[in-house]
């Protein structure tokens, strides 16, 4: 079965660092929720220098390469690192919106109908500010009861035994990791009394 794919843009869009006004948090936000959303994941060429110029599926040519504005390879490495390392972000699989107080806070739940590994996708939808996010116990959005652990591609999370906080310098990018196999953890990083809140910036993912 051909999987599913997502595009941050495509030639049917503007570019999205045109659109976004060159807020780099907000492509990175972008690219993110296609990477871990779909099973596939597809870029544009001149997607990861930030480049302005809307494409044109026939007119388009080499001439029209742009001076690049920044420089994503790394951080789209990172990303892709990730989705290849766990299986979950690269099969089809249910996914759930799940209910949050906060409306500029997007979850999503992801299980894997092949494995015991599931996913929280906790994304910051306002590109342009910090959002607060909290709850109580962060188990009651997954149905296992194993350790959470971050895989974010950047700024992971601090994991205490009490709380999960983000550094000051937390931006998009970030995912936890949370997974069981054979009635075993393969982390110890979550204690399940314990809440978890923090500023949240733009993206984060907690897988199992």
């Amino acid at each position: 079965m051909v999987p599913s794919i997502s595009f941050p843009e495509s030639h049917d869009t503007p570019r999205l660092f045109q659109e976004m006004n060159g807020n780099v948090a907000g492509v990175k936000q972008r690219l993110l929720l296609a990477s871990f959303f779909s099973a596939g994941s597809m870029i544009p060429c001149g997607f990861e220098f930030g480049f302005r110029k809307r494409m044109h599926v026939v007119e388009t040519r080499p001439q029209d390469w742009e001076t690049p504005n920044i420089d994503l390879c790394d951080f789209i490495g990172r990303v892709n690192a990730v989705k290849k390392r766990y299986r979950i972000f690269g099969e089809e699989c249910p996914t759930t919106v799940l209910p949050h107080e906060n409306p500029n806070i997007l979850l999503l739940r992801k299980a894997s109908s092949k494995t015991s590994e599931e996913a929280l996708i906790i994304l910051n939808k306002d590109a342009g500010n910090y959002q607060h996010f909290y709850v109580d116990n962060l188990h009651v959005a997954v149905q296992s009861g194993a350790p959470f652990r971050d895989v974010s591609p950047e700024y992971p999370w601090t994991i205490s035994h009490e709380t999960v906080l983000l550094p000051s310098t937390a931006g998009p990018g970030n995912c936890v990791h949370h997974r069981t196999r054979q009635g075993l953890t393969s982390s110890t990083a979550y204690n399940e009394s314990g809440a978890s809140k923090g500023r949240l910036s733009h993206f984060f993912t907690l897988r199992l």
